[in-house]
């Protein structure tokens, strides 16, 4: 399921939560004081779902740039189409040449093999980088939510408390 099924999945299922929790509101309480308790609680509940949801999201993010970092997607041009295909963009001309083809300067199978060796490493590297950056990124859907969870799951533990005494 990629993320915009996702996200349709999730705000489908908050909206038919609201939509039971005003129907249960509208039906459940009588009394004024009833009404509001149990809005704030619903409202708390809310709030638990929605960070749960984020924190929830922020793991899965985790896990892929952890393992994006363990084993990076490989590096599909192989040393002959890398030959192959050597200097058509990123060579200049050498002054003097005749007509529309441009004669360039050969380079031997050693500083092919170097060039296409050192363009693999900056592969792997921007790979590398990038995966880091995600990670961190995925982080914070996990460390910003995780108070605000907390708080709201302590407010709720204590409004049950309150109402069983």
């Amino acid at each position: 399921m990629n993320a915009v099924g996702l996200l349709l999945l999730s705000l489908f299922a908050l909206i038919f939560l609201v939509f039971s929790i005003a129907a249960a509101v509208k039906g459940g309480a009588q009394k004024e004081g009833d009404k509001e308790d149990m809005i704030k609680q619903i409202y708390l509940y809310l709030v638990l779902f929605v960070t749960l949801m984020m924190m929830l999201g922020g793991c899965i993010s985790v896990y892929h740039e952890v393992t994006n970092l363990v084993n990076p997607s490989p590096y599909y041009q192989s040393f002959e189409d890398f030959k192959q295909g050597f200097g058509k963009y990123d060579r200049p001309a050498v002054e003097g040449s005749e007509g529309s083809e441009t004669s360039q300067p050969e380079k031997s199978e050693e500083e092919l093999r170097a060039d296409y060796d050192a363009l693999v490493k900056d592969y792997y590297d921007r790979e590398n980088a990038r995966a880091k950056h995600n990670l961190v990124k995925s982080l914070g859907w996990i460390i910003i939510p995780f108070p605000i969870f907390l708080f709201c799951q302590r407010r709720l533990v204590k409004k049950v408390e309150s109402e069983k005494k």
